[in-house]
């Protein structure tokens, strides 16, 4: 019996001492056998460091575990820093030649989206993916030419939504009323688009996009190809209109069809037949 408890205590002490080293000794990797260390090889994830790009967006994390480092989890960078250069976020990049993706951003429609509070970032929509530009440092985003301008030239390019406080709050963009913004009240505020031609109605948001006449000419309809919407400008008798920017000028829009088997040209403005 003695014999018997003199071994367990035995196991008890060296299960404790090989506790007490585990952490600092896989990360120092020095104090272990050389065998344990030849025998563990370096994950290629994490290129022989402990933070090291994953891709043009992400960082890998790793720890040096047994004599090589082992990968533990990736992050992706914020749209303030989209890029990874040696395994740091970073907001300029000379070796990523395609932008980032960006996080927390939604496209509803290709194009240009500013952000909702920084007039030094801006994102392009392509095939319904967000991908997050940062202006150079003095620079701010420009929507009508859709990149940056110095912000000591052109102080009017930054415009920022002029949020009251009241939840929710929808506002249109100033340089491009397809452009509008949402508040949800804190950090919750969204920036999307209407399709061109379209507006949403800040008194009544939770129709979709509508068709908006700001000039004489024809709209796209955004759902069937053969569909458009008119433009005309206003009679002697039509001093009001609900979806247009001039009223007693111009028209409501109203919608027409191309011939069956016809498909309406935006950029002909016309149905296109011979």
């Amino acid at each position: 019996m003695k014999v018997l408890l003199a071994l367990t205590l035995l196991v008890a002490v060296c299960q404790a001492h090989a506790s007490s080293r585990l952490p600092a000794d896989l990360l120092r990797g020095g104090a272990l056998s050389p065998a344990l260390l030849a025998a563990r090889p370096g994950d290629a994830r994490c290129h022989n460091n402990s933070l090291s790009c994953g891709s043009c967006s992400t960082v890998n994390q790793c720890a040096f575990l047994a004599g090589g480092y082992t990968y533990i989890s990736s992050f992706g960078c914020p749209n303030s820093a989209p890029y990874c250069e040696n395994g740091k976020c970073v907001s300029q990049s000379d070796e990523c030649g395609v932008p980032p993706v960006a996080r927390g951003i939604v496209c509803s429609e290709d194009g240009y989206i500013p952000d909702a509070g920084d007039c030094s970032k801006y994102y392009i929509c392509k095939n319904l993916i967000p991908y997050v530009y940062n202006c150079p440092q003095g620079h701010v985003y420009d929507h009508l030419r859709g990149g940056c301008v110095r912000e000591d030239i052109s102080p009017d390019s930054c415009y920022k939504f002029p949020f009251s406080g009241t939840v929710p709050e929808y506002l249109y963009y100033k340089p491009d009323p397809a452009v509008y913004a949402v508040n949800y009240g804190g950090s919750n505020v969204f920036v999307s688009r209407c399709p061109d031609g379209y507006r949403i109605d800040t008194k009544n948001p939770n129709e979709p996009c509508q068709p908006f006449c700001t000039q004489q000419g024809r709209i796209a309809d955004d759902e069937d190809k053969r569909a458009y919407y008119d433009c005309n400008l206003a009679t002697s008798a039509q001093s009001t209109c609900t979806h247009c920017s001039a009223p007693g000028v111009l028209s409501d829009p109203v919608k027409s069809w191309c011939p069956v088997g016809v498909e309406y040209s935006p950029l002909l403005q016309r149905c296109n037949v011979p």
